[in-house]
């Protein structure tokens, strides 16, 4: 599978440019965030999750093979992310926590799926589309912890994590998947539909918060730290991946794909999460635009190695 120039211009090029719309738009207007930002965390995201678990038609091994490594992964980036956050303590708390929150959470979705469908094809969807769902759980548990964790105590964050519907519509989907509940047809659409609007109203939402926000001015001073935090997410975590992937069973393409998924850049709703639950929403920007920016060059070297 020799690279194609075309995952930059059909798959990251249309991400850029829906993101500098959003920039464009925030420049233009007026914007009260607040509530965009909360319609994304309450209204659409619980609704991709759902959406996601219920649609896949995975075994329960399949999906218990997946959740291990989603959540190995997710573990060993926390403790990769605490050691190089470490150095940084004269920057703050909220920027050590914006710095763990760069690295852990992937963007799976809006940048992994089209990449592996035009890698890998089709056969590597069922799989892809759920770990677009398990890491999309770690953003709603652990990003909110680790934002939440900037200005609040450790018990108060975990608190935060449980007053958000995300972690509900977790436990309605697997529910319904597990156990083969027939959903009414008007739930389900509704749900797809809510679930298709999330990714775009995330591109637009950071393009209008850095529109916002001077990426000089709060980044600029901080620009070893988000240096460190874009290299563990781009060049750490692919190797982790790669390590325990085999151990879990997963070999050949599979492995492939799922090495290059959960390799992507930061997730662009990692800005999202930040800013509501009082985290350093500048830095993850920052993080979620140089980290997706590098990933031209990361992707590349990825795939070509992956040939």
């Amino acid at each position: 599978m020799a690279f194609d120039p075309r995952i930059l211009t059909e798959v990251l090029l249309p991400v850029a440019l829906v993101v500098l719309l959003g920039y464009g738009f925030g420049r233009r207007f007026d914007l009260d965030l607040t509530t965009y930002t909360r319609t994304s965390i309450y209204v659409l995201m619980p609704s991709l999750i759902f959406d996601n678990l219920t649609s896949s038609a995975l075994g329960l091994a399949d999906l218990g093979r997946l959740a291990l490594l989603v959540g190995f992964v997710t573990v060993i980036l926390i403790g990769i992310a605490w050691v190089v956050s470490r150095p940084f303590g004269s920057l703050g708390r909220s920027t050590q926590s914006a710095m763990m929150v760069s690295i852990v959470l992937v963007n799976s979705g809006n940048l992994g799926l089209p990449v592996i469908t035009f890698a890998f094809g089709q056969a590597a969807i069922p799989k892809a589309v759920v770990i677009v769902a398990l890491t999309s759980i770690v953003t709603t548990t652990v990003g909110v912890f680790l934002s939440s964790r900037g200005r609040l105590s450790s018990r108060d964050a975990l608190l935060r994590v449980f007053r958000t519907p995300l972690i509900y519509a977790l436990s309605a989907a697997l529910i319904v998947n597990l156990f083969g509940v027939q959903l009414p047809v008007a739930i389900t659409r509704a749900a797809h539909l809510l679930a298709q609007a999330t990714i775009p109203m995330i591109l637009l939402l950071l393009g209008a918060q850095l529109a916002r926000s001077s990426m000089r001015e709060q980044v600029g001073p901080r620009w070893k730290a988000l240096v460190t935090a874009v290299g563990a997410r781009l060049v750490i975590a692919p190797v982790v991946v790669a390590a325990l992937t085999p151990l879990l069973g997963f070999s050949g393409v599979e492995q492939h794909a799922l090495v290059v998924q959960l390799a992507m850049p930061t997730a662009v709703n990692a800005a999202v999460v930040a800013a509501e639950f009082g985290g350093d929403a500048d830095f993850v920007g920052g993080a979620v635009v140089v980290s997706t920016l590098a990933s031209l060059v990361t992707m590349t070297v990825l795939l070509s190695v992956m040939n």
